[in-house]
């Protein structure tokens, strides 16, 4: 169900693409980012009984991926343009990304977000007749998280829980851009 959920949602992305050649608030592009994030999962509890002892023990498993290489979409939405040069939109930036989270003796690969962000953007490519050569975004919201993706290894008989799991969290994201210069 939410593999299908994330492709209705990038299929509604690409026709609103199609549109955004009429509409100058639309802007589109795709990014790139190579061990600029850092992930950890929720902290999990697992209660497991103790085989010798018999007695109960609480066990808090936390996944982390201290590097990771993500692709990200970025669908903008221009709610207001203060000027050629600033704008405030309203951004959808599902990304995949290839990390390795561990946590004791589980550990997992890749993960999906899909935040939906409030930014402000300014400089080139903040609106359409932006005539600045440099410029950037900053951006708050909320997203989606999903991670890792698969489970490389989980040992049933494990006293920690597994860290598959998928959450909404507060998030924020920054970012410069330059224009490039042909000679």
């Amino acid at each position: 169900m939410k593999k299908n959920a994330f492709f209705i949602l990038a299929a509604c992305l690409f026709s609103l693409s199609a549109k955004s050649q009429n509409n100058d608030k639309i802007i589109n592009s795709w990014g790139f980012a190579a061990y600029t994030d850092l992930n950890t999962t929720p902290i999990s509890k697992k209660t497991a009984i103790e085989p010798y002892s018999g007695l109960s023990e609480t066990h808090y498993t936390q996944g982390f991926s201290p590097y990771s290489v993500s692709f990200m979409y970025r669908f903008r939405y221009n709610l207001s343009e203060m000027s050629d040069n600033a704008a405030i939109s309203l951004d959808i930036m599902p990304a995949v990304g290839l990390a390795t989270f561990r946590a004791v003796e589980n550990t997992g690969l890749g993960y999906i977000n899909i935040p939906v962000m409030v930014s402000y953007n300014f400089g080139v490519g903040s609106t359409y007749n932006s005539s600045a050569e440099k410029g950037g975004f900053i951006a708050a919201g909320i997203e989606y998280m999903k991670a890792p993706v698969v489970e490389a290894t989980v040992d049933p008989n494990s006293r920690y829980a597994p860290i598959t799991s998928s959450w909404m969290q507060p998030a924020s994201f920054d970012g410069v851009q330059a224009l490039e210069q042909k000679k």
